[in-house]
């Protein structure tokens, strides 16, 4: 650990941590965010480091979240547009055939997007 962050308390070392997650996302360069915190590189990459559980598990809800909305949509087309009761349970059962949760799962356990 670095001289700077050995003499930090929690508080401020998890507001650095945060704000790392929240501009993970691509919303800001590591250039940008180190100059508005004024951490050198290093310093840069041990935050980061500390801060990965956390990006992990927002990426993972982020995936999640895509993965119900896009599954949740192809049910809503699936009963748009179709006369017949049997119709729908027809194209509703091929929805659930085509992006199962099981199979979202399998990709995500594969690395693959939900998309």
């Amino acid at each position: 650990m670095t001289e700077r962050f050995k003499h930090m308390d929690a508080e401020d070392l998890s507001k650095l941590i945060d704000y790392v997650v929240k501009h993970d996302t691509g919303s800001k360069s590591v250039s940008e965010i180190c100059e508005e915190l004024y951490l050198t590189r290093d310093e840069f990459d041990e935050i980061y480091n500390l801060a990965m559980p956390a990006i992990r598990g927002y990426n993972e809800g982020r995936f999640w979240r895509t993965a119900y909305s896009q599954f949740e949509s192809a049910i809503s087309n699936a009963l748009i547009g179709k006369k017949s009761l049997e119709k729908k349970l027809e194209a509703v059962d091929n929805v659930l055939k085509r992006k199962s949760l099981k199979a979202v799962k399998e990709e995500r356990l594969k690395g693959w997007s939900a998309a």
